[in-house]
């Protein structure tokens, strides 16, 4: 299957659907009187990253009477392949016009000539074949940080709605680059929220004809929503109840704490000058298009490509992939060699996957069309002035996803999936006969399906002793600066607007695999950086890339329980 048929013959059937009505929802964008006038005009930013772009598809597709414009910088992890079906002929880096995509990514001539009105159907036969038009969109490159474009785009485009989720979100790169943080998460968003004020509240003369009056009644259909994160909440340990919206935030890395206070910030915007905001604070989102430094699409690139990678580590580093039921720290030879460079490669064909610290740090994911349906209700549900959680899906430890993809990807568990979903098409992955009927494992109102503390933890602790593959192919490494052991939010709130997960953690995580199959390699171009343990900061040369540098090996099993041991009573 080719990148237009990965964009919207498979997951365009996820984002299906509209909810600009309370009591009952269209079966598809079809179903909407389009007469040519745009009923909103959306700026959203990002919406050429991960998130961003799958909001993009389930707006436009969905929504033709509305006019979507995208304000991205394209930064290391996002790219024009994301939106390549709406972009104009020849703007796709893959088939470049050359006068096409000089325009594309000009700031200065994009507002006037780049007009992403079509998209280039793609076959398996031939490179180009019709035009389908999307008059609905619009992309410009620029960065959230200059109120001169920003301002300008809305003011040129008529812009009465901002989604903004453009951010730096790595935790990792953040204990690194925490003022580029900042910068992106903060300053960007004071940025976004002042460019909004001038365009929505634009001050008016008072009754004297002197006198400037900069607050005034604000359309209701007007809004600005906020992205944001879980992590602002802190840490929820085993046991305790999901955080609410009305939680107090709490912090711990500099992501979070930049995002806590960009969330300040747009409350402030609401109460001086009566922005109408939204804020969302989400759980891990999983999915094709992710970039790959995030831990699902690390972890299975690392497997699926492990010669490439490993390649690139030296012996000292990769030696050992920690048999902790003895704390040996040697490997078995029938499975792992060296080459004449002394760097070891996988002769199975398969990777490692590299665990911070003890690998029992608890994350709930949520597959990336559930997350842009939750978006899409707020936007058309939400009350402005409130936060709304967005969560549930599948909560796991670190470790017993790396155990999971290895048994997916290289064992291929008989009962946990089957030779002709991981190495087919994404056809396969829909066929229904293969799968969990549908609605199993959806969590309930309070946000999650499983509880991994206790008991739980220690099984897949076990695991790791008794079965040789995944101690072959698991190395841990030096934990983060700071690492929480858990986030969980509670989503009543939101399932109140009648949202909920839809995607089955099984069928989500099939077609992630089998796209990261099929792309992960070229999507981006050269990510074998991105697959390293921790990252690092870059030179100016290497600034679109992510990079990592090696980190000594918890190889010991007595380091591992120490580690343990410090989480528990942490």
């Amino acid at each position: 299957m080719n990148s237009q048929d990965a964009l919207l013959d498979d997951i365009h059937t996820d984002l299906l659907g509209r909810n600009d009505s309370p009591a009952s929802l269209a079966s598809s964008g079809a179903a909407c009187n389009f007469d040519g006038v745009y009923t909103k005009r959306i700026l959203l930013t990002g919406g050429a990253g991960f998130i961003g772009s799958a909001l993009v598809r389930k707006l436009v597709l969905n929504y033709p009477e509305y006019f979507v414009l995208v304000l991205d910088k394209l930064d290391y992890c996002s790219s024009l392949n994301n939106l390549y079906p709406f972009l104009p002929p020849g703007s796709h880096p893959r088939h470049p016009s050359s006068s096409t995509i000089d325009e594309l990514l000009n700031v200065k001539t994009t507002l006037s000539t780049a007009s992403a009105q079509g998209a280039i159907k793609m076959t398996e036969n031939s490179g180009r074949t019709s035009l389908k038009p999307y008059p609905n969109f619009k992309f410009i490159h620029g960065d959230i940080t200059d109120l001169d474009t920003v301002q300008n785009a809305m003011m040129e485009y008529q812009i009465d709605t901002v989604i903004h989720m453009a951010a730096q979100t790595h935790v990792d790169k953040s204990f690194g680059e925490s003022i580029d943080f900042t910068t992106n998460n903060v300053l960007g968003t004071h940025v976004m929220l002042e460019a909004t004020r001038k365009v929505f509240c634009p001050p008016v003369r008072g009754g004297d004809g002197k006198s400037i009056n900069t607050v005034k009644s604000i359309d209701s259909m007007k809004r600005f929503i906020f992205v944001s994160t879980d992590e602002v909440y802190g840490a929820v340990p085993f046991g305790l109840p999901d955080a609410k919206e009305d939680a107090p935030l709490a912090p711990s890395n500099p992501y979070s704490a930049t995002k806590a206070a960009a969330e300040c910030m747009v409350q402030a915007y609401h109460k001086s000058f009566r922005i109408p905001v939204i804020i969302t604070r989400s759980n891990n989102i999983y999915g094709p298009f992710q970039y790959p430094e995030k831990i699902f699409p690390k972890f299975i690139m690392s497997l699926v490509d492990g010669n490439n990678i490993n390649n690139g580590l030296s012996h000292s580093y990769i030696s050992g992939a920690n048999n902790i039921s003895n704390g040996s720290s040697g490997s078995h030879d029938h499975d792992n060699k060296s080459n004449s460079n002394g760097k070891r490669y996988s002769h199975s064909g398969g990777g490692y996957c590299y665990i911070h610290g003890s690998g029992r740090h608890s994350r709930t994911y949520l597959y990336v069309t559930d997350v842009a349906n939750a978006l899409d209700v707020i936007l058309h549900r939400g009350e402005i002035g409130q936060v709304y959680n967005i969560g549930g899906g599948h909560e796991t430890c670190n470790l017993e996803l790396a155990q999971d993809l290895i048994h997916r990807l290289i064992i291929r568990t008989p009962d946990r999936s089957k030779d002709s979903i991981i190495s087919g098409s994404n056809n396969d992955i829909l066929n229904q006969s293969q799968l969990p009927e549908i609605g199993e494992g959806l969590v309930g109102v309070e946000g999650r399906s499983r509880d991994y503390s206790g008991p739980r933890q220690d099984e897949v602790v076990q695991h790791l002793k008794e079965c040789k593959e995944c101690s072959d192919r698991i190395v841990f490494v030096e934990d983060r600066v700071f690492n929480d052991v858990r986030y969980a939010v509670d989503v009543s709130k939101l399932i109140s607007l009648g949202w909920s997960p839809k995607v089955p953690f099984e069928i989500g995580i099939r077609k992630t695999i089998a796209w990261f199959k099929e792309h992960g390699r070229t999507w981006w171009g050269d990510i074998h950086r991105a697959l390293y343990p921790h990252s690092v900061k870059l030179s100016a040369e290497e600034s679109t890339t992510t990079s990592a540098m090696p980190s000594p090996l918890l190889t010991s099993k007595h380091l591992l329980d120490s580690q343990i041991d410090q989480e528990a009573s942490g």
